[in-house]
C-alpha cells in the first residue's frame, strides 16, 4: 500500500512556485557572479578603499552589457523550450 497520494492543482501551484524562486534566485546567483568575474575584473586595475571615476563608468557599462546579455540568452532559452513543446511560462 502506497503512501503517496495525487496532488491537487493548489499543491501543484506550490511547488511550481517553488521551483521558479529557485530559479530566479539561481539566476541572481550566476548574474552576481558573472558581473564580479567578468567586469570587476576587466575594469578595475588597482583595488583600492574607492573606485575612480573611469572604473565606475567601466563598471556600469560593463553590467549593462552583461545584463543585456543575460537577457538575450535567456529569451532565446524561453523561445526553445516553447517550440519543443517544453513550455516556459512563469520564467
Amino acid at each position: 500500500m502506497s503512501n503517496s497520494m495525487p496532488m491537487d492543482n493548489a499543491q501543484r501551484q506550490q511547488i511550481m512556485e517553488q521551483v521558479n524562486m529557485q530559479v530566479e534566485m539561481a539566476k541572481l546567483k550566476q548574474l552576481l557572479e558573472g558581473v564580479q568575474d567578468k567586469c570587476f575584473k576587466m575594469c578595475v586595475s588597482k583595488p583600492g578603499s574607492s573606485l575612480a571615476s573611469s572604473e565606475q563608468k567601466c563598471l556600469g557599462q560593463c553590467m549593462d552589457r552583461y545584463l543585456d546579455a543575460v537577457q538575450v540568452v535567456e529569451k532565446t532559452y524561453i523561445n526553445r523550450l516553447q517550440q519543443e513543446g517544453g513550455g516556459a511560462s512563469g520564467f
